[in-house]
């Protein structure tokens, strides 16, 4: 109820979803962002699961706020902006891996065929959009088939492996991944138990 606060802030906020509107013009995802992943140099991507969901999340909290101050027409632009992000995670991200389960590819990009990287944070935008009131980036069975498919190739005896078959990063640094991961193509570091339990899985309806 900071009113005098989103006050100030309403002209970032307008220029934050035009930017975030702009930057996904093409795909309905932000293009070539780059992240926290810094070292998969995931910006030479044309889009990601992780962006794609922090971008739903900050449409969805941006939403809220127009309602709040009766802008109604960059409201409508937010919900338009989150139908295409939602389309695109369906139709480019999605990887289906038999009935009723799959998950978020870590990135799609054009010149590549079957993608089956999968980032253990691609649903991080999903804790913000539960932090704000704002519920789910997807649809829940969905976050759940993702999630299962995490503990099934990500779990490792220290944690979450932050990455499963990220084949980009260990190709463009010229490293091979150790013998007990033979297969797994580009694991990355093992997460703290913060990372470890930021998907979601915990704010879930059971």
């Amino acid at each position: 109820n900071d009113t005098a606060f989103l006050e100030a802030m309403w002209p970032s906020v307008v220029k934050g979803v035009r930017w975030q509107l702009q930057r996904a013009s093409e795909y309905g995802i932000p293009a070539h962002l780059q992240s926290t992943y810094d070292s998969w140099e995931l910006d030479t991507q044309d889009f990601t699961s992780y962006s794609g969901h922090l971008h739903i999340a900050a449409l969805k909290a941006a939403r809220k706020l127009a309602l709040r101050r009766g802008e109604a027409a960059l409201a409508e632009r937010c919900s338009e902006g989150i139908a295409n992000a939602t389309a695109t995670m369906r139709q480019r991200l999605w990887r289906s891996t038999a009935a009723e389960s799959g998950y978020y590819r870590a990135w799609w990009n054009s010149n590549e065929t079957d993608i089956t990287a999968l980032l253990s944070g691609s649903l991080y935008g999903a804790v913000w959009s539960f932090l704000l009131g704002e519920g789910p980036t997807t649809d829940p069975a969905s976050m759940r088939a993702h999630l299962a498919t995490e503990k099934e190739y990500n779990l490792g005896p220290y944690g979450i492996m932050t990455g499963y078959n990220m084949r980009h990063e260990w190709r463009n640094k010229g490293f091979q991944p150790p013998d007990k991961n033979a297969g797994h193509s580009g694991i990355g570091l093992t997460a703290d138990g913060h990372c470890a339990s930021s998907d979601g899985s915990a704010m879930l309806p059971p």
